[in-house]
C-alpha cells in the first residue's frame, strides 16, 4: 500500500483495519514502521514532519519493517513456550505512485486513491 499511497498517509497504513484485520494475533500497529529511500537505502522519509518536493523527488524505494513481534504456536508450545519473538522482518519494493497520478490523455487530472 504504501508504495501507491501519498507518504503523508504512511503512518496511518500500519493501524488500518484493513491491515488489523488479516495481522496475526497480538499484533499492534507501533510494530510495522514505514520508511521511504533513496537509491542508496538511505531513509529520505519516516512518515514524521514535513518531506520537501526536493526529497520528495529522492524516494525511489519503500520499506515495510514488523518489529519487536511474538508469535504463538499453539501446537508447539510445549517444545517453545507460549509465545515465540520473530526476528525483524522487512521488505523494500520499489516506489510506484506515491498516490501521484499523471494526467489522461486528455489532460485530466485523477484523483489518486485515499488509502485511508
Amino acid at each position: 500500500m504504501a508504495t501507491v499511497c501519498e507518504i503523508d498517509q504512511g503512518s496511518v497504513i500500519p493501524g488500518l483495519n484493513s491491515i488489523i484485520s488479516i495481522a496475526p494475533t497480538d499484533y499492534e500497529p507501533s510494530m510495522l514502521k514505514i520508511d521511504y529511500l533513496d537509491d542508496t537505502g538511505v531513509t529520505i522519509y519516516s512518515g514524521t514532519g514535513t518531506i520537501t518536493n526536493e526529497d520528495f523527488l529522492e524516494i525511489k524505494f519503500v520499506r515495510a519493517k514488523v518489529e519487536n513481534f511474538s508469535f504463538g504456536f499453539t501446537l508447539l508450545s510445549s517444545l517453545l513456550g507460549d509465545n515465540v519473538g520473530i526476528p525483524a522482518f522487512e521488505t523494500i519494493l520499489p516506489s510506484e505512485s506515491l498516490g501521484i497520478y499523471r494526467p489522461d490523455g486528455d489532460g485530466n487530472e485523477i484523483a489518486g486513491p485515499s488509502c485511508l
